[in-house]
């Protein structure tokens, strides 16, 4: 959860560095006239170093994550690029995008497939249930009544104050 967090905060340490290495060499007097250039090409390779981590990162859940819901990884020119300081190959940044939005509408997909069997099925088996429920409530409670009326008969005095 946090490896992409780590590499790019391992990216911003990278870039902190040297610009106290670039702030150290502008108060430096007797510099050398190559000594910028050396160190934004030491700089510019560190950055690719770390660069390259974080593509391979992204690159490596994107193609876990289509895989996971079934999405072919597009083929062709310009979909994978080299990395600059390992053998291996990762997604480019625009086969990314796409390879996003194929899993989004996948996604969006399987959501309304899920909702469809929620608003269609489920919940009117749950309605229907709970009708059922009431009902059935009701009709105990009236059959619960009407045998306790017969139970209660009023005492034989009331009786004789009622026939008269």
């Amino acid at each position: 959860m946090f490896d992409l967090w780590r590499l790019k905060r391992s990216r911003r340490k990278v870039v902190r560095a040297y610009e106290r290495d670039r702030q150290k060499l502008k108060k430096k007097k007797d510099r050398g006239p190559d000594e910028f250039e050396e160190l934004e090409h030491a700089e510019w390779q560190a950055l690719q170093a770390e660069d390259d981590a974080i593509n391979a990162f992204l690159s490596d859940q994107l193609w876990h994550e289509a895989r996971e819901h079934d999405i072919e990884i597009p083929k062709g020119e310009g979909v994978w690029e080299d990395s600059f300081y390992h053998d291996r190959k990762y997604l480019a940044m625009a086969t990314r995008a796409q390879l996003r939005r194929l899993i989004d509408e996948e996604k969006a997909r399987r959501f309304d497939v899920k909702t469809r069997w929620i608003t269609r099925i489920i919940l009117p088996i749950i309605a229907a249930l709970v009708g059922i429920i009431g009902a059935l409530t009701g009709l105990v409670a009236v059959l619960h009544k009407q045998a306790n009326q017969e139970q209660k008969k009023p005492p034989a005095t009331f009786e004789r104050l009622l026939n008269r």
